[in-house]
């Protein structure tokens, strides 16, 4: 059993170095073990995190979003240091085709996602994608469809389409989505004769109508019965059923979903009503001064009783430009707007800031 040999004050706070009869240092304070190898050991990682952060952020953030995956909620610590960085002006974006990397990376002076930070995509789709993409060097979401993706599991490439990995290609996720999914009708060998007479410049749909043929007579259906199903598959692309355009508040939550944060659009995006706000978090956060309207989406709520036993609120919220904290909800505005007030609520907000204190007072909610 350890015994302590002295204790000596430190400074002009009462702090202590507590120097143990040990041989390997280890004291019990509040049932915790520690030892003062410990402390240092924190209070290094502290100061040079500090010293990479102020002088090389770029790859600060890049080493910490690449490490991610060890802490114990991956999405909690992925969303802090994107909302992180937002402050210190680093841009982070969703994986890219064009830079086909394991983890996060550094590309033209802005972090990208690597293809495993995407939920469901590992290691060995990745292998499969950077080999494949190496051979056939795509240029076209045609070429990726037909020559790269078919080779790829299938819950990966539509992890990867619904993230943007495939953005700027000149079709939208659900375009793409639609396009791969009737694909998936097709067998081994007809896949295989699109791939060798495949013509790039024209669309799909019109290639597998030169196709919507016998073999025997230069198509790529192997029987009759089989031509009905060939021919479905055209309808389909032909008559999807539903609108094929975007929409930003299904991307903001299937981005959130597969890499922990939205990151091409917020849920707030997709509100026609946030066109009323005249200020962001951002601005509000730099010091923006006066009455001001915000279209955001509440990200934590702590509640409160006064000494009245009145409730009210303080509240996270963020939008496109940042996340921030200091929203204040008195108890009368809280009572009327207590139930649009909760995680996940999209709102437009109207207050000011205080005067003697960094905080935003609402006094009016609007849901959006």
């Amino acid at each position: 059993m350890a015994k302590i040999k002295s204790i000596t004050h430190l400074g002009k706070m009462p702090t202590m170095d507590i120097e143990i009869d040990s041989d390997d240092h280890i004291f019990y304070g509040n049932g915790i073990a520690t030892s003062n190898s410990h402390a240092v050991s924190y209070a290094l990682m502290a100061y040079w995190s500090a010293y990479l952060k102020a002088n090389k952020t770029l790859e600060f953030y890049l080493h910490w979003l690449s490490n991610a995956k060890e802490k114990i909620d991956p999405n909690q610590e992925i969303y802090e240091l994107v909302e992180s960085a937002k402050i210190d002006h680093i841009n982070i974006h969703t994986p890219y085709h064009e830079y086909i990397e394991e983890n996060f990376s550094i590309q033209d002076g802005d972090i990208y996602f690597g293809i495993t930070n995407v939920k469901n995509v590992g290691i060995n789709e990745f292998l499969k994608l950077r080999d494949i993409c190496a051979e056939v060097a795509p240029k076209t979401w045609m070429d990726y469809l037909i020559k790269v993706i078919p080779n790829v599991n299938k819950r990966a490439v539509e992890n990867l389409i619904t993230v943007g990995f495939f953005s700027n290609l000149g079709k939208s996720r659900s375009e793409m989505q639609h396009e791969f999914s009737c694909l998936q009708g097709l067998t081994k060998k007809e896949l295989e004769i699109l791939q060798e007479k495949l013509d790039t410049s024209i669309s799909i749909k019109d290639n597998l109508k030169n196709l919507n043929r016998l073999k025997k007579e230069g198509g790529a259906v192997a029987t009759t019965k089989r031509l009905v199903a060939f021919a479905d598959i055209i309808n389909r692309l032909e008559n999807p059923g539903r609108s094929l355009k975007d929409n930003l508040m299904s991307i903001s939550i299937s981005e959130e979903n597969l890499l922990g944060i939205a990151i091409s659009c917020s849920k707030v995006d997709a509100c026609a009503d946030a066109s009323f706000a005249n200020t962001t978090c951002k601005e509000l956060m730099d010091g923006k001064k006066g009455k001001s309207i915000l279209a955001v989406e509440i990200t934590r709520i702590k509640e409160h009783v006064t000494k009245n036993k009145d409730k009210m609120a303080f509240l996270s919220i963020r939008d496109d430009s940042i996340e921030i904290e200091n929203i204040v909800v008195f108890p009368e505005p809280f009572a009327k707007f207590e139930d649009i007030i909760y995680v996940g609520s999209t709102v437009l907000l109207f207050g000011e800031k205080a005067k003697d204190r960094n905080s935003f007072l609402v006094n009016d909610i609007h849901q959006i």
